[in-house]
């Protein structure tokens, strides 16, 4: 038996080499939480972090697999994906890939990225999700999202597929890869289908499998909040700033009409 290795896109996608370690070793867990942090422009980035624990990080070293390389291959060569890594006291290392958009039409091609290319009969985080966004901080969520399994692990012995599958599989995967998505909006929350609410942070457990209904809406944050544009408070303080000197011109200077004048000599 042998462990899978990364595969080219489109032929089925490297992540399944992660997936395939981790239910071939036990004890072995990966975490993937995807976040959206809407800002009040109506802009943000959307971050990806795939946390993998000691044992997974250990077996796969053992077989030759890169999982930087495994993750950067399934979110595609775009180099605009900022990576981050980080290893806690617990032997784990966390790969964070991060992208800022515009707007809710960017941040929707940005979550539909993530499984883009993925083969079906691969495993992915698939968010088919429309997000919608206004300049004011206003946001809507609307779709579905799920952990979709592998369909088999790719473990071959004398070229023939060997492994569970189906419903088998499935199971395995839940019970070794946690999914989430994460949203954080700047405005009053209106109504939302998340598990968890942290103030204006929604967290959705994704289910193996089967995609659930994702939905949010929030206000647009209120006018006292908003940020000020910097060209408008600089123009706002130079118009004060004129104001006020044609103000004390007119009353005879800085002290006004009334002001003492000294005898000369």
């Amino acid at each position: 038996m042998r462990v899978p290795r990364p595969r080219r896109r489109g032929a089925g996608g490297p992540a399944v080499t992660l997936v395939a370690v981790a239910l071939l070793t036990a004890g072995c867990r990966i975490d993937v939480t995807t976040d959206v942090a809407v800002d009040a422009r109506g802009g943000g980035d959307v971050a990806v972090a795939v946390r993998i624990d000691g044992a997974t990080l250990r077996a796969l070293d053992e077989a030759g697999v890169d999982p930087a390389l495994d993750v950067a291959a399934t979110l595609g060569p775009d180099s605009r994906w900022e990576e981050e890594r980080d290893v806690d006291a617990d032997g784990g290392l966390t790969l964070t890939y991060r992208r800022a958009f515009a707007d809710g039409a960017a941040a929707t091609a940005l979550l539909g990225e993530l499984s883009a290319d993925v083969a079906p009969q691969d495993p992915a985080v698939r968010l088919d999700v429309t997000v919608t966004t206004t300049s004011t901080g206003a946001v809507r969520l609307a779709g579905t999202g799920a952990l979709s399994p592998p369909a088999t692990l790719g473990v071959r012995v004398d070229d023939v597929v060997v492994g569970p599958s189906g419903d088998e599989l499935a199971a395995l995967t839940d019970e070794a890869v946690t999914a989430t998505l994460r949203v954080t909006v700047p405005g009053p929350l209106v109504s939302h289908d998340a598990d968890t609410v942290d103030g204006r942070t929604l967290t959705w457990d994704l289910p193996v499998g089967e995609p659930r209904p994702i939905l949010l809406v929030a206000d647009a944050v209120p006018v006292w909040r908003r940020p000020v544009p910097v060209l408008g408070a600089v123009g706002a303080v130079g118009a004060g700033v004129v104001l006020w000197r044609r103000r004390t011109s007119r009353r005879g200077g800085p002290e006004g009409p009334d002001a003492a004048v000294s005898p000369a000599g």
